[in-house]
C-alpha cells in the first residue's frame, strides 16, 4: 500500500482505490497489479546489485494484516503480479522461496527466522 492524506483531503484520483483510513491524517491505499509490478521491478533492481548471497521469502497469502482473505486490501491478483514480476526480474542466482502464509503469520516469521539463524551460523 501507499500512504495518502486523510480521507477528507484525499485527491479525487485516489478515491476509487481500496482505502483504509488509518487516522485523520493518513489513509492507506492498495496498489494495483500494475503498480505492484513496478514495485517488484524496482525491488529486483536493487537486490540484483547485491554483492553477497541473497534469498527472498515471499508470502503468498498477503503482505499485511489488511491483505488477508476478506480484508479490505485482499487482492490475490495484485499480490501474484508482484511475486511473479519479482521472481522473473531477479538474477538467476537469487533464490526465491514462496511461503503459503500472510506476511504477519507465525509460519512466515518462523521460516524467515530459521533462515536468518542458518545464515548467521
Amino acid at each position: 500500500m501507499i500512504q495518502l492524506p486523510g480521507l477528507e483531503t484525499l485527491p479525487e484520483k485516489h478515491r476509487s482505490r481500496k482505502l483504509h483510513a488509518h487516522n485523520p491524517q493518513a489513509t492507506g491505499a492498495r496498489l494495483t497489479a500494475d503498480e505492484m509490478r513496478l514495485v517488484a521491478e524496482t525491488v529486483a533492481g536493487k537486490l540484483n546489485l547485491a554483492k553477497g548471497p541473497v534469498k527472498v521469502f515471499l508470502p503468498t497469502r498477503g503482505f499485511s494484516d489488511l491483505d488477508i482473505e476478506g480484508g479490505v486490501f485482499w487482492d490475490p491478483v495484485a499480490d501474484r503480479a508482484f511475486i511473479e514480476t519479482l521472481r522473473n526480474s531477479l538474477n538467476r542466482n537469487i533464490e526465491v522461496k514462496e511461503i503459503n502464509a500472510n506476511l504477519n503469520d507465525e509460519t512466515f516469521a518462523k521460516a524467515v527466522a530459521e533462515e536468518a539463524i542458518r545464515i548467521v551460523k
